[in-house]
């Protein structure tokens, strides 16, 4: 079973309803380029973090890019590994 599925099942106990939202996160919201060439959706989510670092944390931004570490070294294994299950 998917583990965003099996999460959503722990708050949502109707499957169908647990279905229609993973129908709801894969199409209306996009979620499933996170699986295409070049995972465009991942590219997106990067450019957020990076986004609310410079608004609300510039300090570690600053420190990232001062180890010159990438928001995709950082931060696209988390990412990664929250939708690969």
């Amino acid at each position: 079973m998917n583990y965003v599925a099996a999460m959503m099942l722990l708050y949502i106990e109707d499957e169908v309803k647990v279905f229609w939202c993973l129908v709801h996160l894969l199409y209306r919201k996009n979620w499933r380029e996170v699986y295409a060439d070049n995972t465009p959706k991942l590219m997106s989510l990067l450019d957020l973090v990076k986004e609310r670092l410079e608004k609300d944390d510039i300090e570690l931004l600053h420190h990232l890019e001062c180890e010159d570490l990438s928001m995709a070294a950082a931060f696209s294994p988390i990412f990664i590994t929250l939708y690969i299950y």
